[in-house]
């Protein structure tokens, strides 16, 4: 099992790495041939694998997985953006947010996935899916386990929110 994690957060990484040269490059006939699987649907399906694995009790599995999640989206970013197709990448990340947004409150993995996709997605959208997304961190914050999870998030949702409904704020820490 860990050898699967390991040999599929290696090819993404690798995949994305060989996709920035292209980028750089501007070679649209190594890009076709590297980017091929990454499209949302593939993504869908890794993303899936990621939330079914998140909260395994090894810690270089939960590691890989994060890994995974993170380099899924940004490999389909950088696809998206070479062929200009950012509304795909939108669409898919703004899909990934709903599924996210309908998971059940008192999951883990649901914080730390929503931590990485705040800085992806402007707040508008997330409030927009779901307008009553504080109090729901908030309630679900009876489960002591979750309530760093849910901090961490809270956090990073308000110091963004700051940053995309003040014009020219600078992020801060």
């Amino acid at each position: 099992k860990v050898i699967a994690f390991e040999s599929m957060a290696t090819w993404l990484q690798q995949t994305k790495e060989i996709m920035e040269k292209c980028t750089t490059d501007n070679d649209t006939c190594m890009m076709d041939a590297v980017s091929g699987p990454i499209e949302p649907k593939n993504i869908n399906m890794l993303i899936q694998y990621v939330w079914d694995h998140w909260d395994d009790p090894i810690d270089s599995i939960q590691h890989k997985v994060r890994t995974m999640f993170e380099l899924s989206i940004a490999t389909l970013e950088i696809k998206t953006t070479f062929y200009q197709q950012q509304d795909q990448y939108h669409q898919c990340v703004h899909a990934l947010l709903k599924n996210l947004l309908a998971m059940d409150w008192h999951r883990k993995v649901k914080y730390a996935l929503l931590n990485m996709l705040v800085e992806k997605v402007h707040t508008d959208v997330f409030l927009q899916a779901e307008p009553r997304l504080m109090e729901k961190c908030l309630f679900a914050m009876d489960s002591l386990i979750l309530c760093p999870q849910i901090t961490f998030f809270i956090l990073a949702f308000l110091y963004r929110r700051v940053q995309d409904t003040i014009p020219g704020y600078e992020k801060f820490k």
